[in-house]
């Protein structure tokens, strides 16, 4: 890919980008959030059309006006979120959508990708029955089954445990011997140093530098991404043994089918301790966070905080009592976009400046403090939230929700999407805001991030707590085997 720039309104996703990737190899294609990585490879996949530049595969140059077209050229993309029918087995959603095939012989030809490629998959089992790594093995093989010689993975490992990642990484690997190119892209360092040859890093939509894998670590990459030194060193926190802060007896809730997500789900965060929550993304955690602070009822069961049942309590109360939350859904659930940035930070007191009227100089007072302190990048005052960054976002909702000093604090996915600068940040602020007293609950699907700062550990599987641990007496490997449904 020579010069590829693309725009949009307000933006320029990518400025004369050049990637080129060798046949046989694992190519890393690394970046924060934001960066324009999924962006270039849409554009190699043919979902969108460069504004400049062009694309040389195979030594000549070729325009993509589909992704029909970028398959008949032997490309193959596999995206974040899976496009699966679950009514249908494996080997119908592989050949869904191929023009001509008879079925013997579409099943014949499937076998043998799967031998040559040493993909291990039943494939008469119902998509709905498959665990998500196997079903990203589907939408590999389909790719596969297409001819694909260049294989496109956006961020493949977002969503699963550790042993299904261990498990992709063996399988890239024995695909690149037998003849298959990769081009993989990730956020995070470790993968990259783990699974590719070669790495591009990609920053503000611009090549920052390319390097050989063997000749690189974590430091370096980290630079080159975020434009400045990042050392990430351990935080300490100081651990306290308080009482129980928040208690959750035997709780059943319904999520918005009608459907248990949460089953007789027992407990406890004490006040100073970091409880993380571990589990596959939809296991049950969104709902457990809604329960908690008020927007979802519960079936049965009963929720205390500091022995005093809150089970029927509603939202505003809860506020009053003194829970905080970093919900999963910024924009949709932490924020009030329309609304600016002063609004935003002053949403859950507005009581506390005026009865009648607002006393709006206090409130911008206050809000400068914030923004101050948790080095909130805005335009101003006034700006709509909905203009800030995603790390200037969740540095707003931190500041609002901690500077009511908490007695419990619900942290769920707190990090996600953020930079390591960013991410070092919100841990470092949650581990403080805990040594201070606050009971927190650490909601997370990345088992680095549960490991590295909280005190027990809690593994939920389909609505059930499968088991909870000191974090010193159980691995991470432990904790994928509970994860994805297993016993120990």
């Amino acid at each position: 890919m020579k010069n590829i720039t693309k725009k949009f309104p307000g933006v320029i996703a990518n400025k004369n980008v050049n990637l080129k990737v060798f046949k046989g190899e694992i190519h890393g294609l690394l970046g924060e959030n934001g960066a324009g990585k999924t962006t270039l490879m849409n554009i190699l996949f043919g979902i969108y059309k460069q504004d400049e530049g062009e694309i040389i595969y195979k030594g000549k140059k070729v325009e993509f006006k589909s992704p029909k077209d970028a398959i008949n050229m032997g490309i193959g993309m596999v995206h974040q979120h899976f496009n699966l029918v679950d009514t249908l087995t494996v080997w119908q959603n592989v050949i869904l959508g191929h023009s001509e095939f008879v079925l013997k012989d579409e099943k014949e030809k499937l076998m043998d990708v799967m031998e040559k490629y040493g993909i291990r998959i039943n494939l008469d089992a119902r998509v709905s029955t498959l665990s998500v790594g196997e079903e990203q093995r589907v939408e590999i093989l389909k790719a596969l089954y297409r001819d694909a010689e260049l294989l496109i993975l956006d961020e493949p490992t977002a969503i699963l445990t550790p042993q299904e990642v261990d498990s992709l990484f063996s399988s890239l690997k024995k695909m690149v011997k037998k003849g298959l190119t990769v081009i993989f892209i990730t956020h995070k360092l470790k993968e990259a140093l783990s699974v590719t040859d070669r790495i591009t890093v990609l920053r503000n939509g611009e090549v920052v530098g390319v390097v050989e894998t063997a000749k690189t670590n974590e430091i370096e990459l980290a630079r080159m991404m975020v434009g400045k030194e990042i050392v990430i060193r351990p935080i300490e926190k100081t651990r306290r043994n308080g009482k129980d802060a928040l208690r959750i007896e035997n709780v059943t809730a319904l999520n918005d089918e009608g459907i248990e997500a949460l089953k007789k789900v027992s407990l406890t965060v004490k006040s100073g301790e970091i409880l993380g929550l571990a589990g596959v993304s939809g296991n049950g955690q969104k709902e457990l966070e809604e329960v908690i602070v008020g927007v979802r009822r519960i079936k049965s069961g009963r929720i205390y905080l500091y022995d005093r049942e809150i089970s029927k309590m509603g939202v505003k109360n809860r506020i009053k009592a003194g829970i905080s939350c970093i919900p999963e859904d910024r924009l949709g659930s932490g924020v009030a976009g329309k609304l600016s940035v002063v609004e935003n930070l002053m949403l859950r007191d507005f009581e506390d400046y005026g009865e009648f009227s607002l006393d709006f100089e206090k409130m911008r007072e206050k809000a400068k403090k914030l923004i101050e302190e948790f080095d909130i990048k805005t335009p101003s005052l006034d700006t709509p939230v909905s203009m800030l960054s995603g790390g200037n976002l969740q540095r707003l909702i931190l500041a609002r929700e901690l500077s009511r000093n908490p007695r419990l604090l619900i942290a769920s996915q707190p990090t996600r999407g953020l930079d390591v600068a960013g991410i070092e940040y919100v841990r470092k602020r949650i581990v403080e805001t805990a040594s201070n007293g606050t009971a927190v609950m650490l909601i997370s699907e990345d088992l680095d991030e549960i490991f590295h700062i909280a005190d027990r550990i809690a593994v939920i599987y389909e609505g059930e707590i499968r088991g909870v641990f000191d974090r010193d007496s159980v691995t991470k490997e432990e904790v994928g085997i509970l994860m994805a449904g297993g016993l120990l």
